[in-house]
C-alpha cells in the first residue's frame, strides 16, 4: 500500500501550483521528497512476523525466546561494565 499524501502536513513543501506563479517543478519535487521521507518498507517487519509464526510451532519456542532475552540482558550489562571501567580509568589519568 503506498504511503498517504503528506502534502498538507505541517512541514510539508510550501510554494504552490504552477498557476500560482511560483516554480511548480520545485514545489512538486518538495512534495515528492516529503512523501519519500515518510515512506516505510515493511519487508523486514513481514519477515519478522513470519519468523515469529514459525517459531511458535516449535515446542521449545518459549525457552528459546527467554534464552535470547537473557543473552541480550547479559550483553547490555557487559557494555555497561565496560563503560564504567572506561570512565573510572579516565578519572585515574
Amino acid at each position: 500500500m503506498p504511503p498517504p499524501d503528506f502534502a498538507g502536513a505541517p512541514g510539508a513543501a510550501q510554494g504552490g501550483d504552477e498557476d500560482q506563479g511560483g516554480d511548480g517543478s520545485r514545489a512538486r519535487a518538495g512534495q515528492v521528497g516529503t512523501r519519500m521521507a515518510y515512506s516505510f518498507d515493511s519487508t523486514a517487519l513481514e519477515r519478522a512476523a513470519k519468523a515469529a509464526k514459525e517459531l511458535e510451532k516449535f515446542p521449545n519456542a518459549k525457552e528459546a525466546l527467554e534464552l535470547s532475552r537473557m543473552q541480550e540482558v547479559t550483553r547490555q550489562k557487559e557494555v555497561e561494565a565496560q563503560t564504567k571501567a572506561s570512565s573510572v580509568f579516565g578519572l585515574l589519568l
